[in-house]
């Protein structure tokens, strides 16, 4: 289902740049996200598809439903192989990670 998004800078929609079909639409998606600096969206093919890019993704979901386990281990190997960051978070944790932030942004660039 297509949502149509508020104005944002720097977002865009596809349909918007190009005509966008059901025969064209995953190669158009997979251009985007091959020039991309990285993916930044819900879990599932596309978070997948910018790791087999050499693309970082940080992908987020609600439930955990419909993916196999295997399918999201394929895709911590994946990143791990490639040395890309692939963060794959539930929208309901992202309090906590508000809250480590700061101390994350804020340690010693030299420490591990």
């Amino acid at each position: 289902m297509d949502i149509k998004a508020k104005p944002h800078p720097n977002v865009f929609s596809l349909t918007d740049l190009c005509q966008v079909t059901a025969e064209n639409n995953m190669a158009i998606q997979s251009a985007v996200i091959g020039r991309a600096l990285g993916f930044v969206g819900t879990y599932g093919g596309l978070a997948q598809l910018a790791l087999r890019l050499g693309k970082p993704s940080v992908s987020y979901y609600h439930k955990w439903g419909g993916t196999s386990m295997a399918h999201k281990h394929l895709a911590d190997a994946m990143a791990l192989q490639h040395g890309l960051p692939c963060i794959v978070q539930k929208v309901g944790e992202l309090p906590l990670l508000q809250t480590v932030a700061p101390i994350v942004n804020n340690s010693p660039k030299n420490s591990s």
